[in-house]
């Protein structure tokens, strides 16, 4: 795959990096969900290779391309912070969880336990300060579901910080904090 970075009236194209973009294995990468980061320094990426689904970024300076996340776990629809430091993703094994990993390469940091909803029914963002995260399930009685939790939530703090009231539920409509 190559990322092109097309003007809006398609007056010009210009390939960033032309060259197959490759996984920590060498297989090639299918590109999918991408997000281009705050300072504009590099795009994360989503990208399917024969070793599986994982999560990018590409420079934009000099096209380098550094595989944040490894398989063979599933990890989606990359979210920049505000900062551009983190990528959050979700990653799908049985059912999903939200993690978060710094962008310049590092350990992952889970943010959640695991969700019971599947990763094609859910979504995520920062705040715009980058102190919060919301994040979205669709469940099966037809409403949904929008979280918001700290930053700095892990997977261990999750339910403290639930108890704690850090972390606020909204249901359809209305907001409960």
């Amino acid at each position: 795959s190559t990322i092109w970075i097309v003007t809006f009236d398609g007056s010009t194209k210009t390939a960033l990096g032309a060259r197959v973009i490759l996984d920590a294995l060498g297989s090639p990468v299918q590109i999918y969900s991408m997000d281009w980061s705050p300072d504009g320094t590099f795009i994360a990426f989503d990208g399917v290779s024969a070793s599986g689904r994982s999560i990018f970024r590409v420079d934009l300076a000099d096209a380098k391309v550094t595989q944040l996340t490894t398989p063979p776990f599933g990890d989606y629809r990359p979210v920049v912070s505000p900062d551009s430091k983190d990528v959050l993703f979700g990653r799908a094994i049985d059912i999903w969880d939200l993690r978060k990993v710094p962008a310049a390469g590092g350990p992952e940091v889970l943010m959640s336990p695991p969700m019971n909803h599947g990763l094609d029914q859910a979504g995520w963002d920062w705040s715009p300060d980058g102190s919060e995260i919301v994040v979205t399930e669709d469940v099966t009685t037809g409403g949904v579901v929008i979280s918001k939790i700290l930053a700095t939530t892990t997977a261990t703090s999750f339910f403290s910080d639930a108890l704690a009231g850090k972390l606020g539920r909204r249901g359809s409509f209305a907001i409960q904090d």
